[in-house]
């Protein structure tokens, strides 16, 4: 018998997607400066490294495993530092199951919007024609050309389903011979009605295409898609895209970049077919004639096509007659229909009596339109304006609310059968829109009126109750993002431009709408309408500075206001209904739904959870009384308790009715609560941290019942299987681990994983785990057997799992092999487990997704990450809202070698420099797309280096404030900076658990020091620039060789993460501050830990020596700075006044005596505070203005008291008195009492 031949070991390693994209990247810039543009070809991409065409053709590929040296050769020709994330090992040299590819096959077609053409009649000419074109000729760009009405949109989707029928279903009619023609692998259709920016389209079509593999958007991926795959893609309405008038067929301002896809579309090689309908030609396409790959198509009316349609609504008539109507109306569809009613309603159906007394010819679709609508009643006129602005299907709640319920439900019930009589809306469901002719036409119509509105001197608007602005949003704050990015760019953004036309300068339509709001005000106070909120609308889009505008006594509905500054505006006695605000949060760590999908708990770096209303966005509760992060939050299985596992240590549980803790569950440990799960009796709470607990609390006795304690290293993540027999749990030692519940024994151990397990999650079944880790991986394991069932292909660290709630065998719903990722790459992505294929891919966060969560029903998604939460539909992978955030937590505070100036940086993004004399900014410095940890002044005052949340590194030009280069390599968070004591070289330390040296003046990387075994929070220079002190949270301080990048020495006694290392000027010492509340120091020669000081009540943050060395300072979680006595450790003074963490002390670096010490402190409250050492007094506050500073809200209506107290704690007043301060106070412990400052008050200014 024939032994098995035996399976061949695969060596060497393989492009991973991510190193790909890092090589697309560089190529991509290298040519732009190196090959005048064009991409490299093989030939030119070997000269360039000196590797054969053979090797770079199996290393491109992505699937042959080349050696690692091939490899590293490739990536230093364009300067990229291979890394680990770079390459995959090949399936096979893994014991466990091998990574699984997905299959090449045809992906179900994407229809996005396309309409329902069951009842099609004709153009079967036209078909065949087409799919000739498309299958036989292989063109790569065609186009239906025709007016509006004539069917243009129907036949292209015909067109497609007949394509897909043909190979799936066969059809009914014979279509060209094409058994040799590859089959599409990819189809998708798009509406451009709402004139979508290419951005935005290609942010659709790429994912798609790709297999949801590309979440970088842009031309030349995509046509790396059209390259790879055969693609059919059809794009409706390109006429939106278009200029009209004289400058027809050119693209509008803005839209140019369609004009080079479409024409790379035409010209450049790929296999794929490109279809387009529109109502003119752009102007380019004169270029294309002679190529045979393009070809246009004309479409007039069907004469089949309107016979069959006349006879279907039932009107009488002779065949000649009905001819003759046929060809007054060109055959046009869209326009008969509408001809249709005028014969029924006022010809009682006869076409003969139409024709005698109709002598109009038919000229274009809008003028039948035109006709129809001075036809209309003023409700009807009004439906229509609010389905051109709702601009999608809405149900008739959804336009009971527009009309304000002023209206019976009869009555507009009764509009709603009239205009679908008219057919001018369509119906489906139980919800409406109009079609889309008929849209533009009214949206052309909107615009106009609202122009002649605001141009008109004599101000109509103000006293006339038939003003469209008075009765009308123009966009709809609180309505869908995506639908309100519409009405953004097809009603607000060409009004703008029709009143810049009309109005010659933006200065006068800005007086213009102050004189609309001067007249309102004094002559119809507290008018209902939505003339204030659309003015306020326009100003911000036009950019208008808002603030000290007067906006009291208005009707403010659906106004914008989110994620703008309304410094010291007036809104007293306004009514606010419907508007949209900033809310006060941080970066969300966690999100979860209520079990009945009404409310969303979010947890934050603020110490806040906060409870949010799904159905509108508005907060409905601020839970405080955390003193730390927020890492985890979990509903009780009855929806009556929240649980919040927090960085302080305790978990708290929050009665979600009133607001108010119930229990705080804390023991003697000092473990940071990373995650929280309740047991589905809802009796037991699990958390766990920082450590190798779990602690099992019984919620009733408030009590810890079990710990369970054979991981490794920290437990990260735990869940409680559906009968509540199993826990599972993710570790730091890169296990998971399954315990039963009643014993408390470890059952099982999977092993697989290649890093931090930070998600499990239990299938609704049961027998089936999630585990997702920062290895890149997402695995399903056989809880019975504890074999990995398989391994989800990814590119990027996954944060968290969840499987979609749907209970198991719900009808014709396969929602339990659905399940949704968050990843370090700021996408969220929705797989289909079964077959390993992802659906969909999320984007629009700028960080990565610490936390996703389903909405019961099974429909929607929340995502939280950079101080946004997003809701998506995931069914169209659409964000339907954006809660925007806002925290201004200053993270660091550094003073200028000069003594004068200092720099600070914050969550808000922004880098700040003060005047340290007057307290005020001088200066904002924007770049950065994250929160900010990391700053430094280089030792000679020139330059300032920031590092970010973005994963970046900036330096910065101190006299001319721009930004000098931007280093890049980190692939994560960078948290700290450090510059040598020569200027000339830079220390960064990053999440991903190394620190790089970087060459100044070249912006490169001269080396990367690896050894911690997690991320580092500080980096410091020795005085003589000769070693690297770095702190991290594996608990350990590592002393560095700078010039040889060699790990001298491990300090290893602290019993938590260490977040902070400085040197003693002298160079003999190194203090370092921990989350263990403790501050120790360090003999450099020996390792030696010299003394441990002991005081603060929480995790220390920083510490930093005096100029003269003789005082350390160090700042905390527990909202206080210690000074102690460097010789004896004695401490000396506690200064207090700081309602937050102190994140970052800093010395002024020209005092040298005792006596003239300042030290600058600041804290996630938003502040800095400037120390007297002497005095302990505070000498001055500086705080940035926040969003709504000064803004008056006294007597407003329309929002809850808990809207209100949100506007508050972003700046806002209430009969003129601020949200509560606090006074800063020195204990002096020495005397162990407690007083105010003495001397002159705290100064609180503005920066």
């Amino acid at each position: 018998m024939a032994q098995p031949a035996q399976k061949r070991k695969r060596r060497g390693v393989i492009l991973s997607t991510y190193g790909w994209q890092r090589l697309q990247d560089a190529q991509e810039q290298l040519a732009i400066t190196q090959n005048e543009g064009y991409a490299y070809t093989l030939e030119q991409l070997s000269h360039l490294t000196g590797l054969s065409v053979r090797s770079i053709t199996r290393l491109q590929s992505c699937k042959i495993a080349v050696d690692r040296q091939t490899l590293e050769e490739f990536f230093r020709a364009f300067d990229l530092t291979l890394t680990e994330q770079d390459y995959l090992q090949p399936a096979g040299t893994h014991a466990e199951a091998d990574v699984e590819k997905p299959i090449v096959r045809a992906i179900a077609p994407d229809w996005g919007e396309a309409p329902d053409v069951s009842t099609f009649y004709g153009r079967t000419t036209e078909l065949t024609t087409l799919a000739q074109w498309i299958l036989q000729d292989n063109c790569r760009l065609i186009g239906i050309i025709g007016i509006g009405g004539v069917g243009k949109t129907a036949l292209s989707v015909k067109l497609v389903e007949d394509i897909v029928g043909n190979r799936e279903l066969g059809i009914g009619r014979e279509m060209p011979d094409c058994a040799s023609t590859p089959t599409f692998t990819h189809v998708i259709w798009r509406s451009l009605r709402n004139a979508p920016p290419l951005e935005t389209l290609l942010a659709e079509l790429v994912p798609f295409l790709s297999g949801q593999q590309e979440t970088k958007a842009d031309i030349s991926r995509f046509f790396q898609c059209l390259q790879h795959h055969r693609c059919l893609i059809v794009l409706d309405n390109v006429e939106t895209l278009l200029e009209s008038g004289d400058r027809s067929g050119q693209y509008r301002s803005g839209y140019e970049a369609y004009g080079e896809l479409l024409h790379r579309i035409a010209t450049t090689r790929h296999q794929s077919c490109v279809v387009v309908t529109s109502r003119e030609r752009c102007a380019q396409s004169a270029q294309w004639e002679g190529n045979p790959t393009v070809q246009m198509l004309t479409l007039s009316g069907s004469p089949e096509a309107s016979q069959a349609l006349l006879k279907a609504t039932g009107l009488t008539g002779s065949a000649a007659q009905t001819q003759l109507l046929c060809d007054r109306y060109r055959c046009n569809p869209l326009a008969l229909k509408i001809v249709a009613t005028t014969i029924r309603d006022l010809f009682g159906g006869n076409i003969d009596l139409f024709l005698e007394h109709n002598v109009t010819l038919f000229g274009d679709i809008s003028d039948l339109i035109q006709q129809q609508w001075n036809r209309l009643s003023d409700l009807e006129k009004q439906i229509m304006v609010w389905l051109a602005i709702d601009r999608e299907w809405v149900s008739f709640a959804q336009l009971q609310a527009d009309l304000q319920g002023r209206i019976s439900s009869i009555q507009v019930m009764e509009a709603l059968q009239r205009l679908q009589g008219r057919s001018l809306i369509e119906t489906n469901a139980s919800q409406f829109t109009l079609q889309p002719v008929v849209m533009e036409y009214v949206t052309e119509m909107l615009i106009g009126r609202v122009r002649d509105e605001i141009s008109d001197r004599s101000f109509p608007i103000v006293s006339s109750s038939g003003s469209v602005l008075q009765t009308h949003a123009l966009i709809k704050a609180q309505d869908k993002d995506y639908i309100r990015d519409s009405q953004i760019r097809v009603i607000l953004t060409p009004l703008i431009v029709r009143l810049l036309h009309c109005l010659g300068a933006q200065k006068e339509i800005v007086y213009r709408l102050k004189q609309i709001l001067y007249r309102l005000q004094a002559d119809y106070p507290n008018q209902a309408s939505y003339t204030g909120g659309n003015i306020i609308n326009l100003l911000r889009h036009l950019q208008v500075d808002l603030s000290g505008y007067n906006f009291s006594h208005l009707s403010v509905w659906q106004a914008d206001l989110q994620d703008i500054s309304l410094h010291r505006v007036n809104f007293a006695h306004s009514d606010l209904s419907k508007s949209r605000f900033t809310q006060p949060f941080g970066f969300i760590y966690s999100v979860a739904f209520s079990p009945e999908g009404q409310l969303l708990a979010t947890g934050d770096n603020n110490n806040l959870v906060c409870l949010w209303q799904v159905a509108d966005g508005q907060p409905r509760l601020t839970l405080k009384g955390h003193k730390g992060w927020v890492w985890s939050v979990a509903w009780s299985p009855d929806g009556q308790i929240l649980a919040s596992g927090s960085e302080d240590c305790s978990v708290r549980l929050w009665d979600v009715e009133t607001g108010n803790c119930l229990a705080i569950l804390q023991d003697d440990s000092k473990d940071t609560i990373k995650c929280v799960a309740w047991h589905p009796n809802g009796r037991f709470l699990v958390s766990c941290g920082d450590s190798n607990k779990i602690r099992v609390w019984d919620v009733q006795r408030k009590a810890c019942v079990k710990v369970f304690q054979e991981h490794n290293n920290w437990v990260v993540s735990a869940a409680w299987s559906p009968d509540g027999t199993l826990l599972a749990s993710g570790s730091q030692d890169q296990t998971i681990r399954l315990w039963d519940t009643n014993t408390g024994e470890c059952l099982k151990t999977l092993s697989g994983h290649d890093s931090i397990v930070w998600a499990v999650a239990w299938h609704p079944d049961g027998k089936t785990l999630a585990s997702g880790s920062q290895d890149q991986t997402i695995k399903l394991w056989n809880t019975r057997t504890g074999q990995c069932l398989k391994t989800l292909p990814g590119n990027s660290a996954v944060f968290s799992i969840a499987w979609n709630p749907l209970s198991p065998g719900h009808p014709g719903d396969e929602g339990n092999d659905v399940m949704a990722s968050g990843h370090i790459d700021q996408t969220v992505r929705v797989w289909n487990t079964r077959t390993s294929q992802c659906l969909k891919t999320l984007q629009g966060h700028t960080n990565l997704i610490w936390s996703v969560a389903w909405n019961p029903d099974g429909q929607t998604l929340a995502s939280g990450c950079d101080q946004t939460v997003r809701v998506w539909d995931v069914q169209q992978g659409k964000c339907v809202k954006i809660l925007q955030g806002y925290s201004n937590s200053v993270y660091a505070v550094v003073w200028n070698p000069d003594g004068q100036t200092l720099a600070s940086s914050s969550s808000d993004r922004l880098i700040r420099l003060w005047d340290a004399q007057q307290g005020k900014c001088v200066k904002s410095l924007p770049g950065h797309n994250s929160w900010i940890r990391g700053l430094a002044w280089s030792p000679d005052g020139k330059m300032l280096a920031s590092g970010s949340a973005d994963w970046t590194v900036r330096l910065w030009d101190a006299s001319t404030h721009q930004c000098l280069k931007t280093l890049e390599g980190h692939h994560v968070w960078v948290w700290t900076v450090a510059w040598s004591p020569d200027s000339r070289m830079l220390a960064s330390g990053s999440s991903d658990l190394t620190i790089r040296l970087w060459d100044v003046s070249t912006g490169k990387c001269l080396r990367v020091l690896q050894g911690h075994e997690n991320g580092i929070w500080a980096v410091a220079w020795s005085p003589d620039g000769t070693r690297l002190a770095s702190a991290s949270d594996d608990r350990t301080i590592r002393l560095w060789d700078t010039s040889t990048g060699t790990c001298l020495r491990v300090l290893t006694e602290h019993e938590a993460w260490v977040k902070s290392v400085a040197w003693s000027p002298d160079g003999i010492t190194i203090a370092s501050g921990c989350d263990d509340h403790t501050i120790r120091l360090w003999d450099v020669s020996t390792g030696d830990c010299l003394t441990c000081l002991q005081g603060h009540h929480n995790m220390v943050r920083s510490v930093a020596w005096s100029p003269n060395g003789c005082i350390l300072a160090s700042g905390s979680e527990d909202q206080t700075i210690r000074l102690w006595r460097a010789d004896t450790g004695e401490c000396l003074a506690v200064l207090q006044g700081h309602t937050g963490q102190v994140g970052a002390v800093s010395w002024c670096p020209v005092g040298r005596s005792a006596d003239n010490l300042v030290l600058a402190s600041s804290s996630t409250d938003e502040t800095i505070k400037l120390w007297d050492i002497k005095t302990g007094r505070c000498l001055k506050t500086l705080r940035a203005d926040r969003p709504y500073e000064g803004m008056n809200i006294t007597g407003v209506t329309g929002i809850t008291e808990t809207q209100k107290a949100t506007l508050q704690a972003l700046g806002a007043t209430r009969s003129n008195v601020p949200l509560g301060t606090s006074t800063p106070h020195l204990t002096l412990l020495n005397s162990g009492a407690s007083h105010p400052s003495s001397g002159s008050p705290e100064i609180e200014l503005s920066g």
